[in-house]
């Protein structure tokens, strides 16, 4: 059997780790998505895609304030 070229990129692209994304730089991403889709002429997107994306990004930004202020809290009673 003789696999293509495109066949050895897949099976590269799975041997990598997968690299860890903070809450932060996930923010970051979907921001620059949301603009990039919100801008882009040449891609379509359906704006209920739109909208999926922004709620995503709600729920990121929900989990990273709360995780800060767990972190906040965690700090202030270990200074007791």
């Amino acid at each position: 059997m003789v696999k293509s070229n495109n066949d050895e990129s897949k099976e590269n692209l799975n041997e990598e780790p997968l690299e860890i994304i903070s809450k932060k730089g996930a923010l970051e991403y979907l921001d620059e998505l949301i603009v990039f889709f919100e801008h882009s002429s040449d891609v379509p997107i359906d704006s209920n895609e739109l909208i999926m994306l922004q709620k995503l990004r709600r729920q990121v930004l929900k989990s990273y304030v709360n995780n800060s202020k767990q972190i906040t809290l965690d700090n202030f009673v270990q200074i007791l």
